[in-house]
């Protein structure tokens, strides 16, 4: 198309080619650390941090646009004449040259606070008056670190005792019937150990182990009780403390 130039007043004839990226294609960025306003600069240092990137899509450029020029043009010709800016947002494409009348400027473009990554990804290009502008649409992640408070993540072998626990308990109430005749275990009282919720590190770990010699107490205990049921039916005698001592002493002497 034909342009007027801003300064000049000269008509002179722009060129704009539309750059179209897919989701999957690899983008630049840069690190803002501070709440600030992004300029022109700013491009030009990241693309010089990636050029290897950069020179890479000059060449794919060149290559696919190569039967609109009258001849073959090298990345080392384009470099000196290449300038960055930010695309305006919602600028139709008609409008984009006058729109942005000295692209080489340091043109200013929106706030961003910080810290942010900055991903840049090149909209069109334009070529006029000897120049060779890059416009670029930019979007903005926030660098934001969330982390939970006040909440105590699941230990897994916890879990997996607590589970193993119900499962033994499940099978010991189908598959053995407690006899009227057989002394009932007493569970002495494992809620007297304080489990209050607390921030303090080294508690909430104790917490955690608490809960699971509860666990394994109360397991120790239907165990038994399942030996002494198996010990009535057998013999059909009480068992006193003083079989389970001679019974420990024997099984002790046979092992020596």
């Amino acid at each position: 198309m034909k342009i007027t130039h801003p300064q000049t007043r000269a008509i002179e004839a722009c060129y704009t080619f539309r750059v179209t990226m897919d989701e999957s294609d690899e983008r630049i960025s840069f690190l803002l650390e501070e709440p600030s306003t992004l300029v022109s600069s700013m491009i030009a240092s990241c693309v010089e941090e990636n050029r290897m990137w950069w020179e890479g899509f000059l060449r794919l450029f060149l290559e696919r646009s190569s039967k609109f020029f009258s001849k073959a043009y090298t990345i080392q010709q384009l470099l000196p004449i290449i300038t960055h800016t930010f695309a305006m947002p919602n600028a139709m494409p008609n409008a984009m040259p006058n729109a942005m009348p000295n692209a080489m400027s340091n043109a200013v473009s929106d706030s961003v606070s910080g810290p942010s990554t900055v991903l840049l990804s090149p909209k069109s290009i334009q070529i006029r008056g000897g120049t060779f502008c890059v416009f670029w649409d930019h979007e903005c992640e926030s660098l934001v670190i969330d982390i939970p408070v006040g909440t105590l993540p699941a230990d897994p072998e916890i879990s997996e005792l607590s589970e193993h626990f119900e499962t033994e308990c499940s099978a010991l109430s189908d598959l053995i019937p407690m006899s009227p005749s057989v002394p009932v275990l007493e569970e002495f009282s494992l809620q007297e150990i304080p489990l209050s919720s607390t921030d303090n590190a080294t508690r909430l770990h104790d917490r955690q182990k608490a809960k699971e010699a509860r666990l394994k107490a109360k397991l120790a205990i239907y165990r038994a009780q399942t030996e002494m049921n198996e010990y009535y039916d057998k013999y059909g005698t009480d068992l006193s403390d003083s079989d389970a001592s001679d019974s420990d002493t024997e099984s002790v002497s046979s092992q020596k």
